[in-house]
């Protein structure tokens, strides 16, 4: 019996429609640019200078890509196991918080180094029990992993402000 010989990789029906999707998105986008009056050439432009004309404006971009990135990571691997992971925010919100705690805390008594990598540490711990919170509400009490991520969501930004604008809030200095 012959082997079937390889042909060339062709495009499946999905990946067709993911680039459709994407050449769709494009064109109504620049549609509304030109009806809007302007270039969509100069607006892309101008996106692209806006993102990364400066060093410092790359930098920026970076700070904001990198999260969002990690967050997508942790996301590819709760929705290939089959669940939902919507909680996402809050847990990046509570290792934020742990880590400014760990920080202010030691910002004092350790040096540079230690101090950031203290945070790190600390930022990681928090997001990891917001997420065992999410999980065990879940587990123990068959709430929706959906809505109790959501709902702790919602209680880490609560959180969050109430100590940017409580205890954290910067001292206001005189004029």
């Amino acid at each position: 019996m012959t082997q079937p010989t390889p042909s060339a990789p062709s495009l499946t029906r999905g990946t067709a429609y993911r680039f459709g999707a994407i050449a769709v998105g494009l064109l109504f986008i620049a549609a509304i640019i030109v009806l809007s009056g302007q270039s969509p050439f100069e607006v892309l432009g101008a996106m692209v200078g806006g993102a990364f004309g400066t060093p410092d404006q790359f930098a920026r971009v970076l700070a904001t890509l990198v999260p969002l990135t990690l967050c997508a990571c942790g996301l590819i691997f709760t929705f290939n196991a089959g669940l939902y992971n919507l909680g996402i925010e809050g847990q990046m919100m509570a290792g934020g918080i742990a880590a400014t705690l760990a920080l202010r805390l030691l910002q004092d008594v350790a040096p540079g180094a230690p101090a950031i990598i203290g945070g790190l540490l600390a930022g990681v711990l928090g997001g990891t029990l917001w997420a065992l919170l999410a999980g065990g509400l879940n587990v123990g009490f068959r709430i929706s992993e959906i809505f109790a991520g959501l709902g702790l969501n919602f209680v880490a930004q609560g959180l969050a402000v109430y100590l940017i604008f409580g205890p954290w809030k910067r001292p206001v200095s005189p004029r």
